[in-house]
């Protein structure tokens, strides 16, 4: 069974989403496309242009595979920082020698 846990995976950009609630009260009901996502900010065209949403500042509402989701936007950079970290080349880890 798919679910949250796939969609945390999920490549987003693409995907209709709704701003449901947001700290600035002004972002809820944007709906749109996501465009480009970084690990805290996602880039959505709107009707009015592309808006910059920072995830952990939201709960964003869209459909996945059939269900309607709503995430909190903190989960997906939680998420996306934990995938990046996991991906990082070993050789980033500092070694030092005599």
């Amino acid at each position: 069974m798919e679910g949250l846990g796939d969609i945390l995976r999920h490549e987003l950009i693409g995907l209709d989403i709704e701003i449901v609630k947001a700290k600035n009260k002004a972002l809820e009901g944007i709906e749109g496309k996501i465009i480009y996502e970084t690990k805290n900010l996602l880039h959505v065209e709107t009707k009015k242009g592309v808006k910059k949403i920072i995830k952990d500042q939201v709960t964003i509402r869209l459909r996945f595979n059939g269900k309607m989701l709503e995430i909190n936007g903190k989960l997906l950079a939680l998420a996306r920082s934990t995938i990046l970290s996991k991906h990082a080349p070993e050789k980033l880890s500092w070694k030092f020698s005599s």
